[in-house]
């Protein structure tokens, strides 16, 4: 009998998980519609920034095609074409899961072919699914579990990162963890291990800044354990065996191969705000490279200030219905400690409810502290700040963005009200109506933000002409070129002249894609300018010394790197408002303007 429960158990919990997963589908469907699944749909990729006025999608497309075209080698994740040496595909944010599975089909493949719009329904998918699951274990309603699974799948974070930085938006890696911690009991040591490994393994094969996230709430469920168990070796093996793993893919998939910066700067202008979790303002953000609209996510929430615009990077809004429902569970939370002292009476459910406690405390407390970086700040107002030492500084600025690291106290947030409501409410009726009603809430506070995203990616359907013209595609003298030349090499320094410029990384990129021209230097997730200045450098100097390279293309972006190029007896040529050298004569082209140097 026992064992016809169990397997009827598991039996409801597939069904609840694939009417999540469902939800998920058609949720993604309805929002961005079934031609960025197309796998031959690639124009809406190739001119990203007239999509939400960013760049950021090309570029990982972009990447995707590089590293398909680049030869197997070792490590198995290294692209060539955007930076003088290979590069992980990795940190083209391509998504290395899905672009080494396809990249072993490339010879059945047609020539042009994108995963993306794949991935992203599949993460709506797991977001639905594997949001049901969190709450299947309170409770077997499967209406409650289904409207819980839809807050996660509406989350407006999720919502904001989709198709933007894809690879950022598999949030269902943090909830595949919530689960994890959640079933523990269910689990049992050695596939407990197992099963955490392989969540790390697939974080570092989507996005590495997952890794961190995911064992750190791995660690929150070792720290709960260990005040009930006390068994440490098991502890220590549980958090360094999914590690280790994680860094041997990352060793295989050419994370630490070749010279790129492990750090980035100004952690504490794209940190979490205190007020985010309430605040739906995305604020106007634009400059050469990016344009972010003033926009609310909100039709009810006002917009509240914030320390600075990149601080949307911390953007993590739960939305009105969630925080009502979190403002009720609370209210009931603290009702039922009064009423259910006798529990406490209880050492072991005593002992087992405050190391769940201290746990979820800990990760909350952790993980907050990061997010908020070297400087907090509520609204303009700032609360602290800490000079770090340079050593915790680079540690922490490996991963760039300090706000993002709220994500696991966001989406835990939302874990711990769905499941303390239908604790509360023993799952019943009365559970799933105010589920229901915080729903709708939920629906019409964010109605802007869904209208917004569904009106931009009807511009990917399938033929759509894209206004955007590429002026170096375009261009008569780079049609020239096109033949003539294998390599753009841009002038020192490069970190400041193309890897943090993404719209003009993005348009020589699609030049050189399109015409098999490899790029000393691109717009990356990871700084490769150090590399690209000595490249630049050497080569400068062997030209100097007599040595002539026809077939190499020098631009320079501003005037003021134009005496770098003395004596190296290149033409220098002015096109629009940026400079090209080379040895070819392009003085017959209108558009270019001889400079003498």
């Amino acid at each position: 009998m026992k064992a016809k429960i169990s397997k009827l158990i598991k039996e409801k919990a597939i069904i609840t998980f694939l009417v999540g997963a469902l939800i998920g589908v058609i949720s993604f469907l309805l929002q961005y519609g079934i031609d960025v699944v197309r796998f031959t749909n690639t124009e809406w990729l190739t001119h990203s920034n007239n999509l939400e006025g960013l760049w950021d999608l090309t570029q990982h497309y972009y990447g995707w095609v590089l590293y398909r075209n680049t030869p197997w080698t070792f490590p198995i994740g290294l692209l060539e074409g955007v930076a003088c040496t290979p590069i992980s595909v990795a940190y083209t944010d391509s998504i290395p899961l899905f672009a080494i599975f396809f990249k072993i089909l490339s010879p059945i493949l047609p020539a042009s072919f994108q995963y993306f719009g794949l991935y992203e329904l599949m993460t709506y998918a797991l977001m639905g699914g594997l949001g049901s699951l969190i709450t299947y274990k309170f409770s077997r309603n499967l209406m409650s579990n289904s409207i819980s699974a839809m807050f996660f799948v509406m989350s407006p974070v999720l919502l904001k990162r989709t198709f933007y930085h894809s690879a950022l938006s598999g949030h269902f890696v943090i909830l595949a963890a919530i689960c994890l911690w959640i079933y523990r009991d269910e689990i049992s040591k050695k596939k407990y291990i197992v099963y955490w490994s392989i969540l790390t393994v697939i974080s570092t094969l989507i996005n590495p800044y997952y890794v961190p996230m995911v064992i750190g709430i791995l660690a929150c469920s070792v720290v709960q354990d260990l005040i009930v168990n006390k068994k440490w070796i098991y502890s220590i093996l549980s958090v360094l065996i999914p590690g280790v793993a994680s860094l041997f893919i990352g060793w295989i998939i050419g994370l630490f191969y070749g010279e790129v910066s492990s750090t980035g700067r100004g952690i504490d202008k794209v940190s979490f705000n205190l007020n985010q979790l309430v605040n739906p303002y995305n604020p106007l953000l634009s400059h050469e490279d990016y344009h972010f609209d003033d926009m609310s996510y909100s039709s009810i929430m006002p917009k509240m200030e914030l320390s600075t615009p990149w601080q949307s990077e911390g953007f993590s809004y739960l939305g009105l219905g969630m925080i009502v429902l979190c403002v009720f569970v609370l209210v009931l939370w603290i009702i039922s400690l009064f009423r259910g002292k006798e529990k406490f009476a209880d050492k072991e459910y005593k002992k087992t409810y405050i190391s769940y406690i201290i746990g979820i405390a800990i990760g909350v407390l952790v993980f907050t502290l990061l997010a908020l970086g070297p400087v907090a700040c509520i609204g303009s107002h700032q609360i602290y700040s800490i000079d770090w030492p340079e050593s915790i500084y680079n540690l922490f600025a490996m991963f760039r963005t300090a706000g993002r690291f709220i994500w696991p106290v966001y989406y835990g947030i939302m874990a711990l009200t769905m499941i303390g409501l239908m604790r509360l409410l023993k799952g019943n009726m009365l559970c799933t109506i105010v589920l229901f009603v915080a729903l709708a809430i939920q629906i019409i506070d964010l109605w802007p933000s869904f209208v917004y995203k569904h009106s931009v990616y009807q511009k990917a359907e399938v033929g759509y002409e894209s206004n955007y013209r590429n002026e170096i595609c375009d261009s008569p003298m780079w049609q020239y070129l096109a033949d003539k030349t294998d390599e753009i090499i841009f002038a020192t320094p490069t970190e400041t002249s193309i890897c943090f410029l993404a719209k003009w990384s993005c348009t020589f990129e699609t030049y050189a894609v399109n015409n098999g021209i490899n790029m000393s230097a691109s717009y990356c997730s990871r700084d490769v300018s150090a590399v690209a200045d000595r490249y630049a450098n050497d080569n400068y100097e062997q030209r100097r010394q007599g040595e002539r390279f026809p077939n190499k293309v020098y631009v320079l972006l501003w005037p003021d790197m134009l005496d770098q190029l003395d004596g190296t007896g290149l033409n220098i040529y002015q096109i629009s408002n940026y400079y090209v050298a080379s040895d070819l004569d392009l003085s017959m082209f209108e558009e270019a303007h001889p400079i003498v140097k």
